[in-house]
């Protein structure tokens, strides 16, 4: 009875060592997941662009990302990085290479924040610096859904990762072009002096505001082609943008 009894207790001390060795292995790893010098803070501007190639387009004036990056470490000045980004959702996941030709060098300065516009974050998702997307899917819009954009940071010089993956959500909507009631479709318009005419459309877009709107007039003199196709392969005789519902040509 002795003897079983002493066993019992060696095994029970046993257990409390490991337990013990397990915790603390645990806790030194979070501890040091925790560390992590540079704070990455990315921001998704709505409305979201149904194309993977809006986001690498560098001339619109108010772009869909955005990304904050601050180094903690106050006695590091001049620290070259570089990014890594990703984007998932709705049966689509793509990431940035690791070298992103076309991306502007970063560099970094303790306690001061840098800030990355859609202009600098542009080189990121052009088809050439992305794996994980076919160029089918890069041309065809984007499923409608829910989308994470992450971004990590990286040392350049030892390639070590500086930051924790830092994630935003953005949501698509595809919405419908407005709908033309004034002319009416393949109906005529009457010649007066002085020429006018007035064009309407009902929008039918949700979830997004300051909508701009592109009229484009397009002369077509054979009439044999289908007019859709010769509209899109012709030059057009004017053109104008308007926020407006209405427009008076």
């Amino acid at each position: 009875m002795n003897s079983n009894l002493n066993i019992i207790r060696k095994l029970t001390r046993t257990k409390g060592k490991l337990v013990l060795v397990v915790f603390c292995m645990l806790f030194a790893v979070f501890a040091f997941s925790q560390n992590f010098p540079v704070q990455v803070i990315p921001q998704t501007i709505p409305p979201a662009p149904i194309y993977v190639s809006n986001y690498a387009d560098a001339s619109t004036l108010n772009g869909p990302l955005r990304v904050q990056i601050i180094l903690n470490d106050f006695e590091v000045a001049n620290r070259q990085v570089r990014l890594k980004t990703y984007f998932t959702g709705s049966g689509l996941s793509f990431q940035s290479n690791d070298m992103v030709v076309g991306a502007s060098p970063l560099f970094l300065e303790g306690g001061v924040p840098l800030v990355l516009t859609h202009v600098e974050l542009a080189p990121y998702f052009d088809i050439n610096n992305i794996s994980g997307i076919s160029p089918n899917q890069y041309g065809n819009p984007i499923p409608e859904g829910a989308y994470q954009f992450c971004v990590e940071v990286y040392d350049v010089l030892t390639g070590s990762r500086l930051s924790n993956r830092s994630c935003a959500v953005s949501v698509v909507f595809q919405n419908e072009p407005p709908f033309l009631v004034l002319p009416r479709n393949e109906t005529n318009v009457d010649e007066v002096n002085p020429q006018y005419i007035v064009f309407q459309w009902t929008p039918r877009s949700i979830n997004v505001s300051n909508v701009d709107y592109e009229l484009s007039l397009v002369e077509i003199w054979d009439t044999q082609v289908d007019p859709q196709q010769a509209f899109l392969s012709s030059p057009p005789v004017f053109q104008t943008t308007t926020s407006a519902t209405t427009y008076v040509y």
